[in-house]
């Protein structure tokens, strides 16, 4: 019988392979499971559990081949090698590229736990080496760019805009954020990319190319954001919405230096691949997907440190609740008020909270560091949710942020979290899920009056 999930995932990767122009290898097609049963052992372990481990040839070949500097195709006196093929494709196969890892990475963390499993939780010299696609680095000309931010600034985050996009309009307050928070160090860089299948972007862009002109674009942006309206009366209601002057705002419409400007943002856009709106970069560095907050932070804190400059963001407001590491003798770092008026009660019995800790190795993969740097300190975020796990059964999602637990911070130097719930009682849990904070409280007890 065939075993069809790891069939379909086996079509998968093979897919990503020959779309990326690789061979597949039969021997890692051979390659069964994820609970070790037998891996070839002529290619480099990818990760090791005790005394099983998983070889890269039982994950699939990388797909990173070195580029054949012979022509590939030639018409006439014209021909275009792989290089240059590849030049406005890089995006795109750096997208099927983390694709592929994201495959990969489910498959081997299957493995894993199921190893740490047959070892009753114990730690079993656990090595895992498989490591993310590096990301495309381009050179973005500065000119024509709509900048915001002092221009010394060591970092330049540039990101292509739709105003008709909600993923645009949801990166705003984001990058307010970050720019807050790196004022010294980071400049914003837009430019336009109106999305052909929006028909008010456009008109929108122009727009917001004139308004620019008269030093009012980021007024102008927040109208269009709000109502990105199309029609021309709509677009010169918010130039006197926000005191432009009309008649100038017209001329600059009519005479089409607005277009060439978006005409001129759209051409780099597609000469380096991008495709959709937002698209961000970090002094070049393609971000795959729709960055948050604690993402752009963390590629901004790496690009610093690579540049060799100081980090200096400003420092969280912590002055109202203390911060993590600052807890003095007799002294709560995070106030009983914050705890208060929990917006869910989860009951758990002991047991249940026991037999999950029987297998502490999983609990402890299923939390990685936050990217963001909070005061010197990372916060513990969910990366994984199993269904009817512990994480499940306390109501947490992945991609929750673990924020203070009874009192205490919950830190990558100190899991406070976990502390808690093998003490049991009452366990009272502040955590942020996509950008907003959630009170939760745990009751933990014995016997039938609790929930299983």
């Amino acid at each position: 019988m065939l075993d069809w999930p790891h069939t379909i995932l086996a079509l998968l990767l093979l897919a990503c392979a020959v779309a990326c122009g690789v061979e597949p290898d039969p021997q890692a097609e051979r390659s069964r499971g994820v609970s070790g049963e037998s891996f070839p052992s002529d290619r480099a372990t990818v990760a090791r559990s005790g005394d099983g481990e998983i070889e890269r040839g039982a994950i699939a070949r990388s797909g990173v081949a070195e580029i054949d500097p012979e022509p590939i195709a030639r018409v006439g006196d014209a021909e275009i090698d792989l290089a240059t093929l590849d030049a406005p494709l890089r995006i795109a196969l750096h997208d099927l590229d983390w694709a592929r890892h994201r495959l990969r990475r489910e498959r081997l963390d299957d493995w894993l736990s199921a190893r740490l499993s047959r070892a009753g939780g114990q730690d079993a010299g656990i090595e895992d080496r498989l490591e993310p696609p590096r990301p495309p680095r381009f050179d973005l000309p500065p000119s024509d760019a709509i900048v915001s931010g002092q221009a010394a600034a060591s970092v330049v985050v540039t990101h292509f805009v739709d105003f008709a996009s909600s993923h645009s309009r949801r990166l705003q307050p984001v990058l307010a954020t970050l720019a807050s928070r790196f004022p010294e160090q980071v400049r914003i860089e837009e430019r336009q990319f109106p999305l052909p299948y929006h028909r008010a972007a456009r008109p929108a862009a122009e727009a917001a190319r004139c308004a620019q002109h008269q030093g009012g674009y980021a007024a102008y942006r927040e109208a269009l954001l709000v109502e990105p309206g199309s029609a021309a009366e709509d677009l010169l209601q918010y130039a006197r919405r926000i005191s432009l002057e009309p008649a100038r705002f017209e001329t600059c419409l009519a005479e089409g230096k607005a277009a060439r400007e978006v005409d001129r943002d759209q051409a780099i856009a597609t000469s380096i691949g991008v495709t959709r709106a937002a698209t961000v970069f970090v002094n070049g560095l393609y971000l795959t997907g729709r960055p948050d907050l604690e993402r752009l932070e963390a590629v901004v804190a790496e690009e610093l440190r690579r540049l060799g400059v100081a980090l200096r963001p400003r420092r969280v407001d912590w002055t109202s609740i203390g911060a993590p590491g600052t807890k003095k003798e007799g002294d709560e770092v995070v106030p009983d008020h914050y705890f208060e008026n929990p917006d869910h009660v989860i009951e758990l019995s002991r047991e249940r909270v026991a037999a999950a800790f029987e297998n502490r190795r999983a609990l402890e993969r299923a939390l990685e560091a936050s990217r963001g740097d909070y005061d010197g300190k990372r916060l513990l975020k969910l990366r994984r949710v199993e269904p009817d796990g512990l994480f499940d059964r306390l109501g947490l999602e992945s991609g929750d942020v673990v924020v203070a637990v009874d009192g205490e911070f919950v830190t990558a130097d100190r899991n406070a979290f976990f502390e808690a719930l093998e003490r049991g009682g009452v366990v009272r849990l502040i955590l942020m899920r996509k950008g907003r904070p959630r009170r939760l409280e745990i009751r933990i007890g014995s016997g039938s009056g609790a929930a299983g």
